[in-house]
Formats: structure tokens, sequence, C-alpha cells
């Protein structure tokens, strides 16, 4: 009987033991489903706080906070630069009568540059625009002085209290003015929105380079942040 009764005891204490087990592994596996839950939140996190860090150094730099950027490449301006997916596809024209390649986002005009070699068969008859400019660049020193000495034509000069002026230094190394216009320079006309242009200088073909956002309809709210850093990230192929 005792035996009997000790048998039984050990049975109940082995039962015990394997319960307890299964509920204690049962336990762990779902302590470390636990943690591996953690540990992928964690990763999203990281992934969220790269982002947040990479936003907030682009707007110290000045740059637009923009999902996607594409590079568009010409071969013959021999140019690259940074743009916006949201730009849709950059569309590149020859002007046979201006002797000039135009860059347009969807049917807006947003570049200009001029060969200052073409010479036109025949007068242009037309008023002027912005893109005009462009054959008023022809060396460095056009850029480096462009906030302080007029141009050597009617009309072009820098109206203090209607515009802003400053050359600044891009990534590349090289020079550029960049405008805020609430006028236009050339016609006196009063712009709807605030108007950024960017006047650049390539020692090439196309040499002289003007590029605003006088034309865009889409007036987005990084506009200027965009254009920015289409011009920072500029790269001449000489």
């Amino acid at each position: 009987m005792i035996k009997k009764t000790l048998i039984i005891g050990i049975c109940l204490l082995i039962l015990v033991i394997i319960a307890c087990s299964v509920l204690f592994l049962q336990q762990n596996l779902e302590n470390r489903k636990y943690v591996n839950q953690l540990l992928s939140k964690q990763t999203q996190f990281e992934g969220i706080l790269t982002q947040l860090q990479t936003d907030i150094k682009n707007l110290k730099n000045g740059e637009a906070v923009t999902e996607d950027w594409l590079t568009f490449n010409s071969e013959r301006l021999k140019l690259t630069f940074d743009y916006p997916s949201k730009f849709g596809t950059i569309r590149e024209e020859y002007d046979p009568t201006e002797g000039r390649i135009k860059l347009y986002v969807g049917n807006d005009l947003f570049l200009v540059a001029n060969n200052p070699n073409f010479k036109p068969v025949q007068e242009i008859n037309r008023g002027g625009y912005w893109g005009d400019y462009s054959s008023f660049i022809t060396n460095l020193n056009d850029i480096q002085n462009f906030c302080t000495t007029p141009r050597n034509i009617s009309n072009f000069q820098i109206d203090q209290k209607n515009t802003t002026c400053e050359v600044k230094v891009a990534r590349s190394g090289g020079s550029y003015a960049k405008i805020y216009e609430k006028k236009s320079l050339l016609t006196e006309e009063e712009y709807v929105n605030n108007v950024f242009s960017y006047y650049v200088y390539f020692a090439g073909e196309y040499n002289g380079l003007v590029l605003s956002s006088a034309d865009l309809q889409n007036n987005w709210d990084d506009t200027e942040q965009i254009l920015d850093r289409i011009v920072e990230t500029m790269t001449h192929k000489i």
C-alpha cells in the first residue's frame, strides 16, 4: 500500500514538473515573440529617426524635403543636376531663333542657356523676358559683380526696394547670383507671386544660364528650396 502511494506521489510530482516546464516554455516563447516585436519596432523607429535627421539636415542646408529626387543629364549642355520627381519629365528644347537651349517642366519654362557665339539670321521681333539675361553672362566677373554693377542694357538695374540680390557659392565650388524679385527687372511688371531667379556661369558652349520660377504655374510651398537644390547640385562636364 505504501509502495503504491509512493508511486502515485512520484507520478503526480512528474506531472507537476512537466506542467511547469510546459508553462515555462510557453511563457518563454511568448516573451521571445514579444522581444522580437520590440526589436522590429525599434528598427522601424530607427528608420524614421534617420529620415527625420536627414530632413532636419536638409532644412538647415536650405534644401527642399522631398522624398524622391532624380538626376537630369543634358549631353548638349554638358550639365547634370538633381530635381524632384514631382516635376515629371524635364523637356529639353533648342530654340533656333535665339540659339538657346530651354528646359521645361510640363509646358512651363524654367531654365534658359545662352550660346554667346550664336548669330541670329534675322532680328527677333518680340518683347523681352527673363531668359534674355542669359546673354549678359559672359564670364565669372559678371556673376561676382552681379548685385552691385548694372548690366549695360536699358532698365537692367537692381531695384534695391523690390529686389533682394546675393552672390553665393555652390557645393561644386562655382558661384551664382540669386535674386528674389517682386517685379520684373526688365519690364517692371509686378509679379503675382514672388519670383526666385538664379544666374549661373559655366565655361563652355552655353555659358550663361538663368533659372527662374517666373513661369512655373505650380507654386509649391518649397519652390525656392527646390530651385536652390537644383542650382547647388549643378555639375558642368568640360
